[in-house]
């Protein structure tokens, strides 16, 4: 029994580390992990997540079992959260096991969330358009989408070589805010500030802001308050790295 108790502890830790790694709201790691559970095991559950912490407790056969997980990164990942959301109602129609389900959750952690050239291309795109809504020309359009690429494709590699996601923000704002001064200063054509505004756009915290709010109406002020913090350091490194990128156009 205390085997089996194990393995679903670590079973339903890792669903929610996962969630709340892939930016997940609070109360659907939470959710999640108690639906899992109530299909699995046979006792009562208490599950506490926070952004940073999952802490799951199991009552079963007289006595407790609980154990905690620190969440270390965090990210945007839609697809793995759709990925563990489809192991859960496998689990939920008694399609799978604990074994299994964990081998499915190890496969979807092992992947990767480096940005796909599709993604970069459809950011690009993005940013073009929102170049062109701001007032930019056809120039704006091609200019904002190719900086929000190269942002977006650096932006992966710091990720990868580097721990501080403020770096990785903060290159975000540089690169689209020096590049669009560059062009400028050298053509003498294109709009610096829409095509700045335009690049970064893309890159700011929104699905971040949202999850925080809704953390908060839903009653999970701790990680609410945590979420926006954390949304409004990210927005405010890439008006830090803007900030340094004109200011270095221009002193070129």
């Amino acid at each position: 029994m205390k085997n089996n108790i194990d393995q679903l502890l670590e079973l339903l830790l890792k669903a929610g580390q996962i969630l709340l790694e892939s930016g997940a709201e609070t109360y659907r790691a939470e959710t999640t992990v108690a639906h899992m559970y109530s299909s699995l095991g046979n006792g009562k559950i208490d599950v506490f997540a926070l952004a940073t912490t999952i802490t799951v407790s199991i009552y079963q056969d007289g006595r407790h079992y609980s154990f905690t997980k620190r969440i270390r990164k965090r990210d945007i990942d839609l697809n793995k959260i759709e990925q563990v959301n489809a192991v859960s109602r496998q689990i939920s129609r008694l399609e799978l096991d604990v074994s299994t389900a964990m081998d499915m959750l190890n496969k979807i952690d092992s992947k990767t969330s480096q940005k796909k050239p599709s993604v970069i291309y459809a950011s690009g795109v993005a940013a073009g358009m929102f170049a062109v809504l701001m007032g930019g020309g056809i120039l704006d359009f091609f200019m904002a989408g190719l900086c929000c690429s190269i942002a977006l494709f650096t932006s992966t590699f710091i990720k990868e070589t580097m721990v501080h996601s403020f770096i990785v923000r903060f290159s975000g704002g540089f690169l689209p805010a020096f590049l669009s001064t560059i062009v400028h200063h050298f053509t003498l054509a294109g709009n610096v500030e829409v095509i700045a505004l335009g690049a970064m756009l893309p890159l700011f915290p929104g699905i971040a802001m949202v999850n925080a709010i809704r953390d908060t109406i839903n009653g999970d002020l701790v990680s609410g308050v945590a979420r926006v913090a954390e949304a409004l350091i990210s927005a405010l490194s890439l008006a830090l790295g803007a900030l340094i990128g004109f200011s270095v156009g221009v002193f070129l």
